[in-house]
This record gives structure tokens, C-alpha cells and sequence, in this order.
């Protein structure tokens, strides 16, 4: 064997990007093992019924027990959590307060025109199969008068065969006189489940003959297609990413001198927290950046720049503070970070029970999706709620720094003999 592997100092740096490596592909788990269960739609029913024959009905009534039906699951772990409404204005507010990820809303006239449209659907089988009597009759009439015998006509080829009820229903009933159900879309929920789903049940309702219109909520023009998809994206990793980076980078080239007094490093930390303050300014410029020029989006930049810009600077302070303190736990505080940045891609309802249960409450990179999606599609502005635990970040490694300080500066120099 080489005596260079026998080196730690040579093995330490393999070992090193072994463990990043390991972690890297970590941070793709939960995307890879993401299975949406019970996500929040609502549904709600304003179907007044209607009278027939065999007494008065309400297929909106049963079109929602069918719905919600379809997307049970034994074991309680359902795709979707549906909550039925009464009223319109509840949902309205709960679609308001981004509660559900969409809502299926059943029209008044539902049940009137599934009638009539069975109705028409009769109707024309009946017309049908009496202009074919009618020709039947006529064509034996004229071959008795030539002396054929009435069976040839059907031999030549006279007597055609009825349309199926499907093909009559689908020639006798317009788009406008079919049941229709409107699905209202979040856009300021996770994009990506909820046009999978949306798309699910839209189809499976087209093909049961019902009219299917769409509306949205919270709804902003990006000016990209997949925009509202890659949003997320393009905010959070750049952000975290070059956070972290630059100030690893910026504390190597300005940390204290090894004996520094207390008053050096207290400079030192102010100075570092100063360049923090501008590096996080261009980390957010960088960023709106990529989503604007590279992705292609139009986003409310006054508000999104400043937003990502205190995003950035907290995230500094933190791994500024563990640096202060020790080295190797920046670099654990920065990995941690980068290692949950797909909570903030994922909805929170398809990670799997250990994110959902000890990952996504604390993760920052949480933190910054809902914020950028507050910020665009619920137009809160920049100093939104989602602030609140990144400024705990901040804090941290305010609180870090104190202490680093504080341990350096009370060990004692060894007298020189």
C-alpha cells in the first residue's frame, strides 16, 4: 500500500466528499418517495334537484358521494382529504385563507339538465326509430305494387340499424346543455400535485359525460407555462446554495487571528456580519436573476428581492454564528440546510412521516417556498409571516457568535519560557 493512504490528512478530504456525496443524495429522498395522501380538496354541491316521473332527485348529491368514494383507501390513507361545503361563501373563504388545494363545486342546474338530457337522448331514439318504421312500411308498400316480395328490400339492403344510445346522446346534447362541474384550482399551493390531481379527476368526469369548466384562485401570470411549477425551484436552491457558499467563503478570508483579544474578534464578527449584509444582497439579485432571466418569469421583483435578501442574510448570520464558534459546525449547519431543501419543493402532505414529523417544521428552505409563494400569488409583500422563523435563524447565529467569542476569548495563551 502506498504510504501516501496511510496518511490521514490524504484520507480525511475522501472521507469529506464521501459523507457530502451521501448527503447530496439524501436530499432526494423525500422527492423520490414523495406519495400524496390525504391532501385537502373541497367539494361542494348547489344542485336543486329536480322532478320526474319517478319523484324528485338530486344527482349533485350523488355525483359527490361518487366523487369522494373514488378517492377513499382502506386503511384510511386516502390520495385526497375531501371536506364537503354548504355554502358558497364558506368556500369561497376557505379557497381565500388557502386552506384546499382546489375545490369541486356542482352547479344548480345539474340534476335539471342530466334529466334533459336523457329527455332529448329518449326523444331522438324514439324519432329515429320511427322515420325507420315509417321507411320500412313505405318500402314494402312500393314493393307490393311491383310485385316484389317485401323481404328482398331488407335483403338489398334497405333497413339500416339503429344508433347506439351513446352515439344519439352525443349527436342530440350539446357541450352547453351538459351537466357541468367547476373545479376551482389553488395556484398558491404546491402546482405540481395540484394540477396531477386536478387532471385526474377532470378526466375521469369528462368521460362521464359532464361538462368540465376551470377557474383559479390566487392566480398570477408568471408568463411561463410551468412557471407556477418551477417557482419553488429556482428560488430555493440558489438562494440556500449561494448562501451558504459565499459565507464559508468569506469567513476562511476574514476570520480572527488565533490569539485575537476579545475586542479583535467582537470587530471581526461585526465586520463579517457587514459583508454578510452585501453578499446576501447580491445572492437575491443573483437569484431573481435566474428566475427572470433563465427561467423565464415575471415576479413582483419589488417584493421579491428585498424578501430574499433577509432570507439570505439570516442564513448567513447563522452560519457565520456556528463558524465563530467552530468550523466543522458551520459546515454541519450549512449541509443541514442544503440537505432539507426539498421540503420546500414537495408538498407537505407526499413527504414521507419522518420529514413531515421532524424535517419540515424547523427546515428554512420551507420557510422560503411558502414565503416566495405568498409574496407572488397571495400578494402579502415582502415582510410576510414566513420571516418570522428565518429571523429565528438569525438569532441563532447571533447567539452562536457570543458564545464562540466567549470560548475563545477565555482560553488561556500558553506563557512562552
Amino acid at each position: 500500500m502506498p504510504k501516501q493512504l496511510k496518511n490521514p490528512k490524504v484520507l480525511a478530504p475522501l472521507g469529506v466528499i464521501c459523507v457530502l456525496l451521501t448527503l447530496w443524495s439524501c436530499m432526494f429522498y423525500p422527492m423520490l418517495h414523495a406519495t400524496p395522501k390525504n391532501i385537502p380538496f373541497a367539494i361542494l354541491s348547489l344542485d336543486n334537484g329536480a322532478k320526474t316521473a319517478a319523484g324528485t332527485v338530486n344527482a349533485g348529491k350523488t355525483m359527490v358521494q361518487k366523487i369522494t368514494s373514488a378517492t377513499s383507501a382502506s386503511d384510511g390513507d386516502s390520495p385526497i382529504a375531501w371536506t364537503e361545503f354548504k355554502t358558497r361563501n364558506a368556500l369561497d373563504k376557505a379557497m381565500d385563507d388557502n386552506d384546499y388545494y382546489a375545490a369541486v363545486v356542482i352547479s344548480k342546474d345539474f340534476t335539471a339538465k342530466q334529466v334533459a338530457a336523457k329527455q332529448a337522448q329518449t326523444q331522438a331514439i324514439a324519432k329515429q326509430v320511427q322515420a325507420q318504421m315509417e321507411a320500412k312500411m313505405k318500402a314494402q308498400a312500393q314493393a307490393q305494387a311491383q310485385g316484389v316480395a317485401p323481404n328482398a328490400t331488407a335483403q338489398n339492403g334497405t333497413s339500416t340499424a339503429a344508433p347506439s344510445p351513446s352515439a344519439l346522446a352525443q349527436s342530440t346534447t350539446t357541450t352547453k346543455d351538459m351537466p357541468v362541474i367547476t373545479i376551482i384550482t389553488n395556484s398558491a399551493k404546491n402546482p405540481t400535485v395540484t394540477q396531477n390531481i386536478t387532471a385526474s379527476i377532470t378526466s375521469t368526469l369528462k368521460q362521464a359525460g359532464v361538462n368540465v369548466k376551470t377557474s383559479a384562485v390566487h392566480d398570477y401570470d408568471l408568463g411561463n407555462a410551468s412557471g407556477a411549477a418551477m417557482l419553488a425551484q429556482l428560488t430555493v436552491a440558489p438562494t440556500v446554495l449561494m448562501s451558504a457558499v459565499c459565507t464559508l467563503i468569506m469567513y476562511l478570508l476574514t476570520k480572527p487571528r488565533k490569539n485575537a483579544s476579545r475586542k479583535e474578534r467582537l470587530i471581526t464578527v461585526g465586520v463579517q456580519a457587514c459583508y454578510a449584509a452585501v453578499l446576501s444582497l447580491c445572492v437575491a439579485g443573483a437569484t431573481c436573476f435566474l428566475i427572470t432571466v433563465v427561467g423565464g418569469m415575471t415576479i413582483p421583483t419589488g417584493a421579491v428581492l428585498p424578501y430574499l435578501w433577509i432570507c439570505s442574510f439570516c442564513l448567513m448570520l447563522l452560519v457565520l454564528g456556528m463558524a465563530t464558534i467552530v468550523l466543522p459546525l458551520a459546515a454541519l449547519a450549512m449541509l443541514t440546510v442544503m440537505f432539507t431543501m426539498s421540503t420546500g419543493y414537495t408538498a407537505f402532505e407526499a413527504l414521507p412521516a419522518f420529514w413531515q414529523d421532524w424535517i419540515y417544521p424547523w427546515t428554512p428552505a420551507r420557510y422560503i417556498a411558502d414565503g416566495i409563494r405568498s409574496i407572488v400569488f397571495l400578494g402579502q409583500g415582502a415582510f410576510n409571516s414566513t420571516l418570522a422563523p428565518l429571523a429565528v435563524c438569525a438569532v441563532i447565529g447571533l447567539v452562536a457568535a457570543g458564545i464562540g467569542m466567549a470560548v475563545h476569548c477565555g482560553r488561556k495563551t500558553p506563557a512562552r519560557g
